[in-house]
């Protein structure tokens, strides 16, 4: 059902904007968290989502998201242990269909400041751009908190209230990132030997610059909405994450 939030807020048009998010529904935080995510999105602005679902078997039941002309749903069947992130990243850059996108994790929150700010400045640009609507600042938001966020999904609730959230990253690279569709279509947006959880964001961060990507960055703090971490969300065994480590370095060799 559509949110009464969404009906009542005065939107921005990003019709020229696809918002490209992965999900695997692996507990009901995230099941939660995704619900949020892009009912937020819609508060602010109109605007497209294309939504993949990589699971085993489709879990995502919402009939705002099932049922709306302007989110393209897709479930990819993957029985996979391990996530591949970077290949569905890449997927979801290969179906936008619009010039300008982000890819966000189903997790995170932004303010709509930096991505309108964001916007207009991949539409006048014409350099290779890699742009992050948020400043590095990257803030944890436990379940009560998030918990209240959803009566109001308003950014205004966490504005300067940052120190009473958990400080997780200064200089994140990672959570949500946008860029011209016509500046990745002779490169692809991440490393696909990167496998699972790994240091996929600051290896796409490293080669785009040394790519001659101009990096831009908006003056507002991410903020990530708690859920349990499974396999998915943390290191995997050491093998896997030694090979993850070795392909990024492999950026800074000449």
């Amino acid at each position: 059902m559509k949110n009464k939030l969404i009906m009542k807020t005065k939107r921005i048009d990003l019709m020229d904007t696809s918002f490209l998010i992965y999900a695997q529904i692996e507990s009901e935080d995230r099941r939660i968290n995704l619900s949020l995510v892009i009912n937020y999105i819609h508060k602010y602005f109109k605007t497209k989502i294309l939504l993949l679902e990589i699971d085993a078997v489709p879990k995502i039941d919402d009939e705002y998201i099932l049922n709306n002309k302007n989110i393209e749903y897709e479930f990819i069947q993957d029985s996979s242990e391990i996530f591949h992130t970077t290949k569905y990243r890449n997927l979801l850059v290969t179906k936008c269909k619009t010039p300008f996108f982000f890819i966000c994790d189903s997790d995170i929150i932004l303010s709509p400041k930096a991505i309108e700010q964001s916007i207009e400045y991949l539409r006048t640009t014409i350099l290779p751009t890699l742009v992050y609507p948020y400043n590095g600042d990257f803030h944890q938001v436990f379940e009560n908190d998030r918990n209240k966020f959803s009566k109001i999904l308003d950014y205004d609730f966490f504005q300067g209230r940052e120190k009473e959230f958990t400080y997780m990253h200064k200089y994140s690279v990672g959570g949500a990132f946008g860029g011209r569709i016509i500046d990745y279509l002779g490169q692809t947006i991440d490393n696909e030997k990167i496998y699972g959880w790994g240091p996929d964001d600051k290896e796409r961060y490293y080669r785009l610059k040394k790519n001659g990507f101009k990096v831009v960055r908006f003056d507002y703090p991410l903020f990530h909405l708690y859920h349990i971490r499974k396999k998915n969300s943390k290191p995997s065994d050491i093998n896997l994450t030694t090979k993850n480590n070795i392909e990024y370095l492999k950026v800074f060799m000449p």
